[in-house]
């Protein structure tokens, strides 16, 4: 996915901040990474719930999985098809 560039959108970064990014291991790095897509991913799933309330469990972490993965990494992999998400909306 790529967006314009508007340097007038891009943030600077906290030079106090970066220097405290800098000082972290690998394996802290990583944490924090995982820790990150943890949250998102259970605000994706409370959505999914939410907008489908009805749906089994499996096909709500389809819908999950469709939702957090790059587009042509979904589309590689026959996704669609896989899991016949078409007829599912």
């Amino acid at each position: 996915m790529s967006f314009p560039s508007d340097e007038s959108r891009i943030e600077r970064i906290n030079r106090d901040l970066a220097r405290s990014q800098r000082s972290k291991s690998p394996a802290e790095k990583i944490e924090l990474i995982s820790q990150a897509n943890s949250w998102v991913r259970r605000l994706v799933c409370e959505d999914v719930r939410n907008e489908h309330r009805d749906w089994p469990e499996e096909q709500s972490a389809c819908e999950v999985a469709w939702r957090m993965l790059e587009a042509n990494l979904m589309a590689r992999a026959d996704f669609d098809r896989l899991w016949n998400r078409t007829a599912q909306h």
